[in-house]
């Protein structure tokens, strides 16, 4: 289920989802200016219920962010800045996508870019991306990404 944070309806705009790490939940912020509400701006997140689905996907990450997060140097130090989303318009609904292929980005790495899980080949966008809340086997949530 979607949350909305502001009036901006997310379904009106370009997105871009990334997983909390400390809320758990994946936050969708602007990637446009609507109104009055600057690019960038979280205006809705959603929680472990249903997948959320991204269309004309394009996989983004800060080389900067990412520069800085291994290097533990920023104004946050070496706590987690968000480094890596994925940018879209919303679908209505969770929509299949034939065989799923698993995507990911772990900041650790020295890459910059999203990897498919299966191969390490890199993607960098895509027709449709699915965003799903999992559990770990302690149940702690944590997001993982298909195409």
């Amino acid at each position: 289920m979607i949350h909305q944070t502001t009036d901006i309806d997310p379904m009106s705009c370009r997105v871009a989802v990334y997983w909390n790490l400390h809320r758990h939940v994946w936050s969708i912020k602007t990637d446009e200016t609507v109104g009055a509400v600057r690019a960038g701006k979280v205006i809705a997140w959603a929680d472990a219920g249903e997948p959320i689905t991204l269309t004309a996907c394009r996989f983004h990450v800060s080389v900067t962010q990412h520069q800085n997060a291994l290097a533990g140097i920023g104004a946050r130090g070496t706590k987690r800045n968000v480094v890596a989303w994925v940018v879209g318009k919303l679908a209505d609904g969770y929509q299949v996508i034939g065989e799923p292929t698993r995507v990911t980005f772990h900041w650790p790495d020295a890459r910059s870019a999203f990897i498919y899980a299966d191969d390490g080949e890199q993607i960098s966008s895509a027709g449709a991306v699915v965003f799903r809340t999992d559990r770990n086997p302690d149940g702690t949530p944590h997001g993982t990404v298909w195409v």
